[in-house]
């Protein structure tokens, strides 16, 4: 059962998505296609803009774990903190960035049929 408080709050929600929506379809209706795709590139920019400044934050553990375990050589003072791997040089990473979308092609049945489709090749 939901409270009175997230009915509200769904409603208010609902209304703001509504006013949306219908704000979007009045552009439509009233402006060219070519300037329909202009703003939404300016939306898109924008929103890409605030995402880095701000959203944006690493989520790759192995990352997270090297700055921990610096972060707590530096507290410290001692230098047992440290990770079990290395850090890959620019050759290691430039070699699973291009290998690794030929493996996933030849492992993931789905994602090679879906790059197929995508591409034109497969007329389903």
């Amino acid at each position: 059962m939901c409270s009175r408080r997230d009915a509200k709050e769904f409603d208010e929600v609902m209304v703001f998505f509504w006013f949306l929506f219908t704000a979007v379809g009045l552009v439509q209706e009233t402006l060219n296609w070519r300037w329909i795709q202009w703003i939404a590139m300016c939306i898109s920019g924008a929103f890409t803009v605030w995402e880095i400044a701000y959203g944006a934050q690493e989520t790759r553990g192995s990352i997270l774990l090297m700055r921990r375990a610096k972060r707590l050589r530096k507290e410290t003072g001692d230098p047992r903190y440290r990770v079990g791997f290395d850090s890959p040089n620019v050759k290691q990473l430039v070699w699973i960035s291009c290998t690794r979308p030929i493996r996933m092609a030849f492992i993931a049945r789905y994602n090679a049929l879906l790059s197929l489709r995508t591409s034109g090749f497969c007329h389903i």
